[in-house]
């Protein structure tokens, strides 16, 4: 039996946010946060309603906040590891031994799934 070797780079560090909660933000950031700043807007010129200044200026001010918040966030999970479910196992031979999921189940068909890149030294490569 051949002795197996773990190619996959460690972890170096986890994202800001989860994929969950930057799922949840990134539309409230970019879609909903303009839509309801110019529904507001507009309807309170039309009625006009008390504080529209101090409301239109404190919903812009939490708009740049999640949007500055989910830049950073994107380049921590660019910086991370975490974009990687998990490595791949190789036997000495260079066969792929098993796919090694770090969280739960993985459906390797799944768009949203990716592997470490794997480099297997030519030592372990069957001859041609």
């Amino acid at each position: 039996m051949s002795e197996m070797h773990d190619y996959g780079q460690s972890n170096s560090g986890t994202s800001l946010v989860s994929n969950k909660t930057y799922d949840i933000l990134k539309p409230l950031a970019s879609l909903y946060f303009p839509l309801v700043l110019v529904f507001y807007g507009t309807l309170s010129q039309i009625w006009v309603w008390p504080l529209e200044t101090q409301i239109m200026a404190t919903l812009g001010a939490v708009q740049v906040l999640l949007g500055g918040l989910l830049t950073a966030a994107g380049r921590s999970y660019a910086k991370s590891a975490d974009k990687y479910a998990g490595d791949i196992k190789v036997t000495e031979a260079g066969a792929i031994a098993g796919l090694i999921a770090q969280t739960g189940f993985v459906d390797p068909k799944a768009k949203d799934v990716v592997f470490r890149a794997v480099t297997i030294p030519d030592s372990s490569l069957p001859p041609s």
